[in-house]
This record gives C-alpha cells, structure tokens and sequence, in this order.
C-alpha cells in the first residue's frame, strides 16, 4: 500500500511527447517482465513515438481501423512527477468478440508499481471516463486465474454474468459496472491515518449510511440474472 498523497496525484493523461520518456521507461519494464502488455494497444511499441501516437488518435476516432475493430480511447496512468504507472484502453461500443472477453475496459499496471492500491484507483477512473463517454453501463472482465482483478471489479459493484469460455480453454469472467454509481465522492474519500490508508467501498458504506447497489441493480442490461446475495452481503460488512 502507498500513501494517499501519492495516489491522489496519479491521474489519466493523454498520450503525448511529454511523456514519451517515462513511457518508454513503462513499456521496456514491461517488456523484460516476459508479460503479455496491458492494455493490447500498448504493446504496439513506441520506436515511431510519433507513429504511435497518429495510431492512439486514429483509433479514437475510429479512422482507418479493420471492420471488426471499434473507437476507443486511450489514457495513460501518470503520477504528478510524470512516472507512466499504467494504461487504459476504453472501448466505446462492444462487438460481439468484446462482449464475449474484451469488455469496455482492459487496463493495466506496470509490475513494479503492483499491490499498491494502483490498479483499483486507475479502474475508477476509466469508469468516470466511460461515464463521460456515454456508457451508462460497462463490461469489464478478467481471466479466471487473475482474483486481485476480480477483487478489484467487485469493489465497484461489478456484476458478475455468465463465464465465456476462449479457443484456448481460458475462462474470462465478465461483470456489468453501472457508471451511474460511480461518483468522487464513493471513489476518492481518504481517510487521512498514519500511513496514508484509504476508505474503499466498505468503509464508504459506513460513513455514507448506505450503498449504490440500488442505482445499479435498476440499472443492469436484462441478461444480468437477480443480484447476488452474496456480493450484497460483502458490501455491507
């Protein structure tokens, strides 16, 4: 765990030369972990710095991508010293292959800025930018295996619908997230302790004296079964 400060002042950029040090920094840490690169567009690697960047753009507009592509923006995770922590790629539509495994959100953060409280703060915020982008309702998932993804999903009242099984055999667990519940003031309250701990979801329910599960029950796509009991029962504790 990092201290608040530190987390408060990570923000989402968008790609630009300004950081195209820290960036290559990012992507070669990356690269020597032997990891696949997260988000996908990421690892198109930056030796056209300037080509990647035409390439980001294109693609937010949707200009010149193959058919079975759709838009979507691209942020990078930045601390208020310019460090590239992480990426996000946010989708503005679902085909039928992103509905399956792709979701709206994939999003990453480099290995050694992991378990740290990172990946759930960059996940919030790509939920505010899908808001702003008009998706009142986005599919973010995560292979079987990954539980601190999953953790991280179910903190912000994702809700988990039916398994998909890839060509491979990988499992990819897919949750629905109501972006109308996700607002600053669940998502950014700290609680200034010796430390720099944070107030998440539970602790939030607490001081608020309630939860936006309600908003995001009314506000599931039809397929989504009843909610479970059980993700009820573990935000309230």
């Amino acid at each position: 765990m990092i201290g608040g400060a530190v987390l408060d002042s990570a923000f989402l950029a968008e790609p630009d030369f300004e950081y195209k040090d820290e960036y290559i920094d990012f992507y070669e840490e990356w690269l020597a972990s032997g990891e696949s690169i997260v988000p996908w567009v990421d690892s198109r690697g930056p030796s056209d710095f300037e080509g990647m960047l035409q390439f980001l753009r294109q693609n937010e507009k949707g200009e010149g991508i193959p058919e079975d592509w759709v838009p979507s923006s691209t942020y990078w995770f930045v601390t208020e010293n310019k460090r590239v922590i992480g990426a996000v790629n946010i989708r503005h539509r679902l085909n039928e292959k992103l509905l399956q495994s792709g979701g709206h959100i994939g999003y990453g953060v480099r290995p050694a800025e992991r378990q740290k409280g990172y990946a759930s703060l960059l996940l919030s915020l790509a939920l505010e930018k899908a808001k702003e982008l008009g998706i009142t309702k986005a599919l973010v998932a995560c292979d079987d295996w990954n539980a601190v993804s999953e953790k991280t999903i179910l903190k912000y009242s994702g809700v988990p619908v039916a398994n998909f099984r890839e060509e491979d055999g990988n499992i990819v667990k897919r949750f629905w997230i109501a972006t109308c519940s996700i607002r600053k003031s669940f998502m950014h309250v700290r609680q200034k302790k010796r430390g720099g701990s944070h107030l998440f979801l539970p602790q939030i329910i607490q001081r608020f004296g309630r939860t936006p599960d309600t908003r995001v029950r009314r506000s599931l796509p039809a397929d989504v079964a009843a909610y479970p009991s059980r993700l009820m029962a573990a935000n309230s504790r």
